[in-house]
């Protein structure tokens, strides 16, 4: 029987999901998801997806990013995904600069961390940030 683009997709989405630990609903608070987002997630967890479209495309570069660290979304439909576009794990790091600070400020908010803390991380984030803008300044 012939694998179909929805069954590569959900087959894909789920092992990259499993690799990093996290089940539907844990993708769901993780990308901020509102409701309508989340019934999308359920379908395309459940279902698969064969092709996207205008309005999924932003929400599948933001799972993309939360699953394998990029902005792929073409990876879904490979049977293979898990291995990464990119070779070395520096490259994607550097690729992602901001995003990556963005994504941990994320997480920092979804497990409940105090007020303290909370702004330690952001005025440690937001001073590498322009740290970083100041030494491309002096190029």
């Amino acid at each position: 029987m012939k694998t179909t683009r929805a069954e590569v997709f959900r087959s894909t989405l789920h092992e990259a999901a499993e690799k990093i630990g996290m089940a539907e609903e844990d993708i769901a608070k993780r990308l901020w998801l509102r409701q309508g987002n989340r019934k999308w997630l359920r379908r395309i967890w459940q279902h698969g997806l064969d092709r996207p479209n205008k309005r999924t495309q932003q929400d599948l570069t933001k799972l993309a990013m939360l699953l394998w660290g990029d902005h792929h979304i073409e990876r879904f439909w490979v049977e293979d995904a898990g291995k990464p576009l990119v070779d070395s794990h520096d490259a994607i790091h550097s690729y992602m600069g901001f995003h990556r600070s963005v994504i941990e400020l994320q997480t920092l908010l979804f497990d409940n961390i105090d007020n303290a803390e909370l702004v330690a991380a952001i005025k440690s984030s937001v001073e590498s940030l322009v740290q970083k803008v100041k030494e491309r300044q002096k190029i």
